[in-house]
């Protein structure tokens, strides 16, 4: 019982502190991120704001693997998603402006969306020129040397120590663009924050968050097709996140 009230007070907590710091952000954001000189200042407001959302909550996070995230250069971060954590760890170990690719419905949110719109790359699946139009925006991005996250998953999974099919487009647009491919397991979210969506579920707390960061992968037809990247993220993801999913 008491247990119980603890989790859904703290979950509370992490809700009306996220909200409440879009709410703070949102006309900083709204001003700054159309503005390409800003941008730098826009990115490093946002890695603060994660931070402290993080701290905040009580998650400590130990990055595994940190010197796997190339220094220069164009590349892309494939990551398994379970939970906001995800977005607000990847701010932590990326050191540079990057974008994420991700579903158009982010756009759309109320204040996130300010943010999302302005300074990532929304993807539309069911409208194909939309969705190439994305595609194309990722790929010069990296040519420039902005590095691009995706969850491969497509979605949110809700199944602890699982994946999800991933979706192609990840590692088909890192095989054209010729940049490596970085693969990241959260392993710990399902059970630190899990179901972000349902404020009360009975689940989630303060703890340690472990991040697995795995050796780049360079995609080239000769060497490594797009389908192997793909088996080769998916083994190493599964590896990290199905041995155990509880923090130590």
């Amino acid at each position: 019982m008491l247990r119980n009230f603890f989790v859904k007070s703290w979950r509370l907590f992490f809700f009306i502190n996220f909200f409440l710091t879009l709410v703070i952000f949102y006309l900083p954001f709204k001003f700054l991120l159309p503005r390409p000189s800003f941008r730098q200042l826009a990115h490093q407001i946002q890695v603060w704001w994660a931070r402290y959302l993080l701290v905040a909550a009580g998650i400590r996070w130990k990055v595994l693997g940190s010197e796997n995230i190339p220094p220069e250069g164009g590349f892309i971060i494939v990551a398994n998603h379970s939970s906001a954590l995800d977005i607000l760890l990847i701010y932590q170990i990326i050191p540079r402006p990057f974008h994420f690719l991700a579903k158009i419905e982010h756009s759309r949110t109320p204040l996130f969306g300010v943010m999302f719109g302005h300074t990532h790359i929304p993807l539309d699946r069911n409208n194909f020129i939309q969705s190439a139009k994305a595609m194309n925006k990722a790929s010069e991005d990296l040519k420039q040397g902005i590095p691009i996250v995706i969850f491969p998953e497509g979605t949110m999974n809700k199944t602890p120590g699982t994946l999800l099919p991933f979706k192609t487009g990840a590692f088909k647009l890192a095989s054209e663009s010729g940049v490596p491919i970085v693969p990241v397991a959260f392993p710990d979210h399902p059970v630190l924050l899990p179901r972000i969506y349902e404020i009360f579920y009975p689940g989630g707390g303060p703890g340690l968050s472990r991040v697995y960061i795995g050796r780049p992968i360079i995609c080239h037809p000769s060497k490594v097709t797009w389908k192997e990247a793909l088996n080769m993220c998916r083994e190493f993801l599964e590896a990290k996140i199905m041995k155990d999913h509880h923090p130590s």
